[in-house]
């Protein structure tokens, strides 16, 4: 079984700002998912958004981050 090197691991657990395809505005949220073909952020109010990988332009933790807990 191959190990891929993933781009967006770095970013897992993190608060991130999501620039895509598409929209004018970034998308803001924590990195709560990775699979092969989508991102799972979790945005303030619980909800849940899928991003195609591939739709994904920047991507840049935010300057505050939650103190882990």
């Amino acid at each position: 079984m191959e190990i891929i090197n993933d781009e967006f691991e770095q970013f897992s657990g993190k608060i991130v700002k999501i620039h895509t395809e598409g929209h004018k505005l970034p998308l803001f949220g924590k990195l709560v998912g990775l699979s092969e073909q989508f991102l799972t952020i979790e945005r303030k109010d619980a909800r849940r958004v899928l991003i195609k990988r591939r739709h994904v332009l920047s991507i840049e933790p935010t300057r505050v981050q939650p103190e882990a807990v």
